[in-house]
C-alpha cells in the first residue's frame, strides 16, 4: 500500500483535442490541424510541455494556436514565441493567415539597430497584443532587473557553496585527486559568481534600459529549443559523463526568465 500510494500513482496524461473549436481562426487552417496536432495544442493550453513532432508535423501551427488560444481563453494577457532570425517571415505568416483578425506584433526581419530594437520592444510592452513574435536574440539580450538577476545569482552561490561542502566533507587533507579537483571547480566558479554579484549590488537600475519584466510577457514558447541545451550545474560528483562542463549564458538567461514566469503564473 505504502508503495502504490507513493510510487505506482502516476499516470501518464492522454489528452484529446478532438473537442477544440478554435472559433477565431481560420476555418481553412482549423480543419487541417490533425489530430496529433490537436492534441498537443490542448496540452499546451493546460501547461508546460515539450513538443517533439517529426519534421513536418505542423510545430509551428501548435506555437501559433497556442498562444493566441490562451489569450483567447483569458490564461494568458501576453504570450511570445521566440523564433529562429531565418524562420521570423515564415511564423509571422503563417500567424496571420492562421488568426487574421489577432493584433500580432512581429519584430521586423533584419538585424535590427539598437533605435529599432528599442521601438519594438517598447511597442511590445505597451501595446494589448494577441501574439507578440520576435527572433531569440533580441529576447536572449533582454535583461533581467538587476534586484532579479541578483536574487539568482545568490541562489546559485548557495547551490554552489553546498555542493562544494558535499565535495569534501572532512576537507581537503582526506579528500582524494578527484574531490580535490571537483572542489576547485566549484570554488573558482563561486568566485565568478561573486564578482557578477558585487557588479550587480553596484548597478542601479537604468530607466533608459528595457528590462524583460518591463515586457509584461506571461508565456514564453521557443522555437528550436535545442539551441538553450548546457544549463550550468553544479555538483560535487566527479566525472560524470555528460554533465555540461561549461556555461551556456543563453541557457542561464532563458531558465532565468522561465523562472519568473513561474513565480508570476503561481
Amino acid at each position: 500500500a505504502l508503495y502504490n500510494r507513493l510510487h505506482n500513482c502516476w499516470v501518464e496524461p492522454r489528452l484529446d483535442g478532438s473537442h477544440l473549436t478554435f472559433p477565431t481562426m481560420d476555418p481553412t487552417w482549423a480543419a487541417m490541424l490533425r489530430d496529433v496536432q490537436r492534441r498537443a495544442i490542448w496540452r499546451g493550453i493546460q501547461g508546460n510541455l515539450l513538443i517533439d513532432h517529426q519534421v513536418g508535423l505542423g510545430k509551428t501551427a501548435d506555437l501559433i494556436a497556442i498562444a493566441v488560444e490562451q489569450k483567447r481563453l483569458g490564461l494568458r494577457r501576453k504570450p511570445a514565441i521566440s523564433v529562429h532570425l531565418p524562420t521570423l517571415s515564415g511564423f509571422a505568416g503563417q500567424a496571420l493567415a492562421m488568426y487574421p483578425g489577432a493584433q500580432i506584433l512581429v519584430q521586423p526581419a533584419k538585424d535590427l539597430t539598437p533605435e529599432e530594437r528599442r521601438a519594438f520592444l517598447m511597442s511590445a510592452a505597451t501595446g494589448d497584443w494577441d501574439l507578440i513574435i520576435a527572433t531569440h536574440e533580441t529576447l536572449d539580450n533582454l535583461p533581467l532587473t538587476p534586484r532579479n538577476e541578483e536574487r539568482f545569482v545568490r541562489e546559485r552561490i548557495a547551490e554552489a557553496r553546498s555542493a562544494l561542502d558535499d565535495a569534501i566533507p572532512d576537507g581537503y587533507r582526506a579528500a582524494n585527486r578527484a574531490q580535490r579537483r571537483t572542489a576547485k571547480q566549484i570554488e573558482a566558479a563561486v568566485k565568478r559568481l561573486e564578482a557578477r554579484l558585487r557588479e550587480l549590488m553596484d548597478q542601479p537600475r537604468r530607466d533608459e534600459l528595457i528590462y524583460w519584466e518591463d515586457l509584461g510577457i506571461d508565456q514564453l514558447l521557443v522555437d528550436e529549443a535545442h539551441k538553450y541545451k548546457n544549463l550550468v550545474m553544479t555538483s560535487s560528483m566527479t566525472d560524470v559523463r555528460g554533465l555540461p562542463s561549461g556555461e551556456s549564458k543563453r541557457a542561464v538567461s532563458l531558465f532565468q526568465k522561465s523562472r519568473l514566469l513561474a513565480e508570476r503564473l503561481a
